[in-house]
């Protein structure tokens, strides 16, 4: 899953970290990607502490995708 978490302080149109881990962790998918993080969110100390199975995300991130079939729609 891949959620907007761009600061800790709230913002009109953007979620917290805080309120992005709480959507993760009650959907519970595998893995969980932060994106769109603004200066005062720093890459290093802001992923160790968050929970396990979720990531912040990064430039250049290459994410393998398991091949779950056809899709029908």
């Amino acid at each position: 899953m891949f959620l907007d978490a761009l600061r800790h302080k709230p913002h009109p149109s953007h979620s917290t970290l805080s309120a992005s881990i709480e959507t993760a962790q009650k959907l519970q998918p595998k893995r969980t990607y932060f994106t769109h993080m603004c200066h005062d969110v720093p890459h290093a100390s802001t992923e160790a502490a968050l929970p396990p199975g979720i990531l912040l995300a990064y430039d250049g991130l290459e994410i393998e995708v398991e091949n779950a079939g056809a899709l029908t729609v």
